[in-house]
Formats: structure tokens, C-alpha cells, sequence
């Protein structure tokens, strides 16, 4: 049986949703992760964790930089204030002010940990079944983690950390 999970992130100018949506097929044990980004007038940028047809479109969109409406959205799902996700992306918060105030998007490096946060907080829902309960344990203080799984996704490897934590939990595993 498979089931999709789906966050969705608004693009500023067209107005099509960003989304994020983990794929898993749970019958034969077997976990396939696919994020998709879909853009523009409907167009679709698709990529895998373990590859895609178009990789290449996610990394384009990137490098491109994503508006502040998903970090808007983001900020509003996790339930954070500006300033904490600004803090967890690594942003000077002047920077941040100003980028807003010009209505620029984000720079490339800062859209690749907000997409690395949107990706994992994906995954904490699809392995939870629920938003609420995918957050609050984002939130919370984790023993395997030595502190909240949302304070080490500031970091490629802290990232891995939690998706270890995440897997573990979902094969049944106690963390």
C-alpha cells in the first residue's frame, strides 16, 4: 500500500504551491522518499532523495532562490516566529529585513535549508500520520538526539541525525 504526505509552500509570483510530498510504500518494507516542487502556471520541478527523472529542476529552483512566501508558509507550519527561523536558516535577521523589504527571494544557500527543513518536516508526518504529533516532536527535547530534532536541522549532518531518528521510529525501533 502506498500513501503520500503532502506540505505545501506558496511560490510568490505565480502562485502555485511549493510541495513537498514523501512517497512511502510500506507492503513490501520498502521506503521510496520523492520531494516535489511544483512552480509556475502548473509546472512541476521533481526531484527524488534517490534520484529522479529531473533533478536537475529542484537544484535549478534553488540555485534560483525561493520566495518569501515559503518562508512564510514554513514559518507558519512549524509554528515558529520570524526571528526563531531565521535563527534556525542561519540568517543575519538585518539581511533578512532587507531581502523582505526589497521583496527579494531568498539566496540560494539559505532556499536549500529551507528546503532541507520543509523535507523533514515531511517526514516527520509521514512517519507520525499527523501534523500536530510530527511537530510537537520536532519540538521536543530527544534522548537518541541529545537535544530537539528542529535545532539540528540547521546542519547537513544534524539533518541525518534526525532522518536516522525518523527511521528507527518508523521500523519500530525505540528512540
Amino acid at each position: 500500500m502506498s500513501r503520500s504526505i503532502k506540505s505545501e509552500y506558496a511560490v510568490a509570483e505565480a502562485g502555485a504551491p511549493i510541495q513537498v510530498v514523501v512517497h512511502s510504500h510500506r507492503a513490501e518494507g520498502d521506503a521510496d522518499h520523492a520531494v516535489a516542487i511544483g512552480a509556475g502556471m502548473g509546472e512541476r520541478l521533481n526531484s527524488s532523495l534517490f534520484g529522479s527523472r529531473r533533478p536537475d529542476s529542484v537544484v535549478v529552483a534553488l540555485r534560483e532562490g525561493l520566495p518569501l512566501s515559503t518562508f512564510e508558509q514554513l514559518r507558519t507550519r512549524l509554528d515558529l516566529s520570524e526571528a526563531q527561523l531565521v535563527a534556525l536558516l542561519g540568517l543575519a535577521p538585518r539581511t533578512f529585513a532587507r531581502r523582505k523589504a526589497q521583496g527579494q527571494p531568498l539566496d540560494p544557500a539559505t532556499s536549500d535549508r529551507l528546503y532541507r527543513l520543509a523535507k523533514l518536516e515531511a517526514r516527520a508526518v509521514e512517519v507520525f500520520d499527523d501534523p500536530a504529533t510530527a511537530l510537537d516532536w520536532l519540538k521536543r527535547p530527544n534522548r537518541a538526539l541529545g537535544e530537539t530534532p528542529l535545532h539540528l536541522l540547521d546542519t547537513e549532518a544534524g539533518a541525518d541525525m534526525v532522518e536516522r531518528v525518523l527511521t528507527r521510529i518508523e521500523h519500530g525501533v525505540y528512540s
